[in-house]
């Protein structure tokens, strides 16, 4: 059964029938691409061969645009979009539209998705109508747990392009699947794109699903990236609480050795009654340890977030799609925790 045929509002523009349009490589001018960068015929959230050296699977991983963005302003009255990627995932616990769809935000506003379909999976297309024309700002997200090859955007014929004014501050995520962004309905519902647009800021999504374990090599990485702050979101792919606490305080050591004075945010699973309890309470301590640590130190720019209070109490059971990972609620739930812990940031 075809349920577009039956509800004439479920049905989705995916071909694009406008003849006015000029068509733009997001490789050029004036377009700004955050969050991830070419290398080839895809684009990578980080450097592949630093990738290779903490493990293959985050290497593979790296190839998952999460936390892509393009960005810039215009007049268009419409924005088209002309998608290609190597294949698509087919996870049964995460829509398309998140896992291998692009968002559209106007002014900081979501406006519209494009996903693939299932006649062309690997090329697919789609174009919004904006009620009126005037100057946006656009910022598009690229899929959360897919690769992707190439992104033309299709403007109207004659509207301005510009590029938008550079973001003042950034921040960088490390951690699991959750913070990768599963499962959240589009790339602008994860956690860590939800935080970054309340604060107005840039950010780097480096979330590595299943294999966030704080490899010495990652923190070596992630030391010398440019940032305002780092949400250290790293528990959920440790092995066990014995990995954990080899790993933890040793791979924060080498993130603050090379940034004094970075304000760095610990947090602990949400999902914490899931698995083993006990395993749990460990993991949690051992976070904790880290941050009281540095407390003790006179590490006065450390912040702990306890996971288990991140979905609250009422609606709890509504912010998982399958006791772990977060629906657009937990999500949102999480960034608004987050969001909060950085505004009581004095820069």
């Amino acid at each position: 059964m075809n349920i577009e045929k039956l509800d004439k509002n479920m049905k989705v523009n995916t071909k694009i029938q406008e003849k006015n349009l000029c068509v733009y490589n997001i490789d050029d001018e004036p377009f700004e691409l955050l969050g991830v960068q070419r290398d080839g015929d895809i684009y990578v959230r980080m450097d592949l061969n630093v990738a290779k050296s903490v493990s293959q699977s985050v290497y593979d991983l790296a190839k998952h645009t999460s936390g892509g963005r393009v960005r810039f302003k215009t007049d268009s009255k419409f924005i088209a979009l002309f998608c290609k990627v190597p294949a698509v995932g087919t996870m049964r616990h995460m829509p398309k539209t998140g896992q291998c769809g692009f968002d559209v935000f106007a002014d900081g506003v979501f406006t519209a998705f494009v996903a693939p379909d299932d006649e062309t999976p690997e090329e697919f297309e789609g174009i919004h109508y904006f009620p009126d024309k005037k100057m946006r700002e656009i910022v598009i997200g690229f899929p959360l747990y897919n690769t992707t090859n190439h992104l033309y955007l299709g403007l109207e014929n004659g509207a301005a392009v510009e590029k938008c004014p550079p973001y003042e501050k950034k921040v960088v995520f490390y951690g699991s699947s959750i913070t990768q962004g599963a499962c959240a309905s589009r790339p602008g519902s994860s956690y860590a794109s939800i935080t970054a647009r309340s604060l107005g800021w840039d950010f780097l999504n480096l979330g590595f699903s299943g294999n966030a374990k704080g490899e010495t090599a990652m923190a070596n990485y992630i030391k010398n990236l440019k940032m305002d702050v780092f949400v250290y979101d790293y528990d959920h792919n440790a092995p066990d609480s014995a990995h954990l606490e080899k790993t933890h305080k040793p791979f924060f050591d080498i993130i603050r050795a090379q940034n004094p004075s970075l304000p760095v945010i610990f947090m602990s699973r949400p999902d914490f009654h899931n698995g083993s309890l006990e395993d749990n309470i460990k993991r949690k301590a051992v976070i904790f340890n880290t941050f009281a640590k540095a407390m003790a130190d006179g590490d006065k720019n450390v912040y702990f977030i306890d996971g288990n209070s991140l979905w609250g109490e009422y609606g709890y059971d509504c912010c998982t799609v399958d006791g772990c990972h977060p629906t657009d609620l937990g999500m949102w739930r999480m960034a608004e925790m987050v969001t909060n812990t950085i505004r009581r940031i004095k820069f």
